[in-house]
């Protein structure tokens, strides 16, 4: 925040899909999901973002609510 500046923030909560635990996040209005995914230390590829079932983009708007971030599994 600078001089006056006020910065709103939104309520996220995120489920960790794969260890089993939830974390409630404040992040500042007009984050996008890679925010989120970058400030929970993931990389942006090889995680999922789903709200009410449905995948998110990397560059769409968050949104008060909850969310599930799932790490997806590759290789041969």
């Amino acid at each position: 925040m600078r001089g006056t500046d006020v910065w709103i923030m939104i309520k996220v909560k995120v489920n960790l899909v794969r260890q089993g635990r939830t974390l409630e996040l404040e992040m500042p209005e007009g984050s996008r999901v890679r925010d989120l995914i970058k400030r929970l230390g993931y990389p942006t590829t090889g995680v999922v973002v789903t709200r009410d079932s449905r995948p998110l983009l990397e560059d769409e708007v968050l949104t008060e609510g909850e969310l599930n971030l799932f790490q997806v599994a590759s290789g041969g």
